[in-house]
């Protein structure tokens, strides 16, 4: 699991693992790692908090994070 990762960086190094690899990546590959930083649950939570933003919704956003779940 990668959050315990995250606060052993913060504890050895008193910076940020989140912070460094958001400033150093970028696009999509960004997105997935700062995802998969965050955990399982805050991954999905901002999941479906993008897919709720705008006009609208995209359903199919809604539902993968759901749906990939065991």
């Amino acid at each position: 699991r990668l959050p315990p990762l995250a606060y052993a960086y913060k504890a050895r190094h008193g910076a940020s693992l989140y912070d460094l690899l958001k400033k150093e990546l970028g696009g999509n590959y960004e997105t997935l790692i700062l995802l998969l930083l965050k955990g399982p649950l805050l991954g999905d939570v901002e999941l479906v908090q993008k897919a709720c933003l705008g006009a609208g919704t995209n359903e199919v956003r809604h539902f993968l994070p759901l749906l990939n779940r065991h």
